[in-house]
């Protein structure tokens, strides 16, 4: 899947569903934002909790080896951040793995 920003500050939630103790692994690819820390990587528990943080993610980042904590559904969290939120757009191609 591919996160397009069309409008400065935006962000992006993906929902999927895990099983206890499944491994995931999360990573995004070839993005065309300014900078790799205009964007933040999340994975979100199901209560809403940070499970893992991947950092700066707006180009490239992983977050590997994470065992879910039980079943339910997942978010993976795409959070605007970084210097000048105010003119970073751009895209980025999101791939979870398990």
């Amino acid at each position: 899947m591919t996160f397009t920003a069309t409008h400065t500050g935006q962000g992006q939630e993906y929902t999927f569903s895990g099983n206890a103790s499944e491994v995931v692994a999360i990573s995004t690819s070839a993005g065309t934002f300014p900078t790799n820390c205009d964007l933040e990587l999340l994975l979100l528990s199901p209560s809403g909790s940070t499970l893992a943080n991947g950092g700066c993610a707006a180009q490239s980042e992983t977050i590997s080896g994470i065992a879910l904590p039980g079943t339910g559904t997942y978010t993976i969290d795409l959070v605007a951040q970084g210097d000048n939120i105010g003119s970073n757009v751009g895209s980025v191609t999101i791939k979870l793995t398990s």
